[in-house]
């Protein structure tokens, strides 16, 4: 979806046309929230939060200490591309480009560049993605196995913590949700994503991404 371009005439001093400058229309960039009601979300390009479709919610992951990461609510921010949103709701949702002035946010999701097992492990860095198990949604830890995170999805990108075994739990003002986070499996067994690039702890029947590769399970 796009918002309608412009074009600038230029005129010189005897009126006679000297150029025509025409800007590129808008983009717009949305994506799809499960039954969940949670999900992971970036763009390519610059963001107008306020443009977010009514009945969704954004979030930055504002700040991260040990066994906690703080989810604070976006207003009418202006973020540069890149930038991950933790989004709440459920249904199709849509969010405009800007050209203005971007905001620096304090923010530890990072958005994702769809390269094959393109996030991996590394040292004083822990790193999760959004993903279901069963009917519940977690952030699974990456281990040894690196992960694959589709450039409309955001992963998170924490300090490690100083707690040894600790799992981590995901604060709303205050208040810690029930969503939390999983070790993932063992180390050198397959990661199933589905085509949403959310990783699934428990697939079902359907088609999945695994090792970068489609399959489907019947």
């Amino acid at each position: 979806m796009k918002k309608a371009g412009t074009c600038r005439f230029s005129l010189n001093r005897q009126g006679y046309l000297q150029s025509i400058t025409v800007q590129r229309a808008l983009e717009t960039r949305g994506a799809t929230v499960g039954d969940t009601g949670y999900a992971t979300f970036a763009a390519d390009v610059a963001l107008d939060l306020s443009t977010l479709t009514e009945g969704f919610t954004a979030y930055f992951a504002s700040s991260a200490a040990d066994d906690k990461v703080m989810m604070t609510k976006a207003g009418d921010e202006k973020i540069a591309a890149g930038e991950g949103l933790f989004i709440q709701g459920i249904g199709a949702f849509t969010i405009t480009e800007t050209r203005e002035a971007t905001a620096d946010v304090d923010n530890y999701l990072v958005g994702g560049d769809g390269v094959e097992n393109g996030v991996a492990k590394e040292p004083g860095v822990d790193k999760y993605v959004l993903g279901v198990d069963g009917e519940s949604v977690s952030f699974f830890l990456i281990n040894e196995k690196p992960a694959t995170v589709a450039i409309d999805k955001a992963y998170l990108q924490v300090p490690s913590s100083t707690v040894p075994g600790a799992r981590l739990n995901i604060v709303f003002g205050g208040e810690t949700t029930g969503i939390s986070s999983m070790k993932s499996s063992e180390n050198g067994a397959d990661s199933y994503f589905n085509l949403s690039g959310q990783r699934v702890a428990a697939p079902q029947k359907g088609l999945y991404i695994v090792n970068g590769k489609k399959v489907i399970i019947k």
